[in-house]
């Protein structure tokens, strides 16, 4: 039990540029994860200040249906994946089965196995020039 207590060790220390990068920025928006392979990362992220209650998860039902419908944007202002161990979670399956899952977020960080994608705004487009700024 110890040594399987050990395995996640490196990925810990991993995980914590994860976890500086969603507690730089986070303001309480809901964040998408997988309770089956990401639940320990959910409780080590209480230490920055997030609950369970913080996590849109399998134990959520439609609304995480929902999300793995529609995509995360709409229903979460974050995203965590687990890229790594046992060659992916679900949202990570869902991601390399269709990249267009992500449209809205933006990776912004990984580190020990996750990913970390935000919420971007889609509805902005960046200033176009005109006669009169030339």
């Amino acid at each position: 039990m110890l040594l399987e207590a050990q395995w996640d060790h490196a990925a810990i220390e991993g995980r914590r540029a994860v976890t500086a990068c969603l507690a730089a920025a986070y303001a309480d928006e809901k964040v998408l994860a997988s309770m089956a392979s990401l639940a320990h990362y959910m409780q080590d992220l209480s230490a920055a200040g997030l609950g369970i209650a913080d996590f849109v998860h399998e134990g959520n039902g439609v609304i995480w249906q929902l999300a793995m419908e529609t995509g995360p944007a709409p229903h979460a202002g974050w995203m965590l994946v687990e890229e790594q161990a046992e060659g992916g979670d679900v949202l990570a399956t869902r991601i390399g089965r269709d990249p267009s899952f992500t449209r809205g977020m933006q990776r912004i960080c990984e580190g020990g196995g996750v990913a970390l994608y935000k919420r971007v705004d889609l509805t902005t487009t960046p200033a176009t020039s005109t006669n009169a700024d030339r």
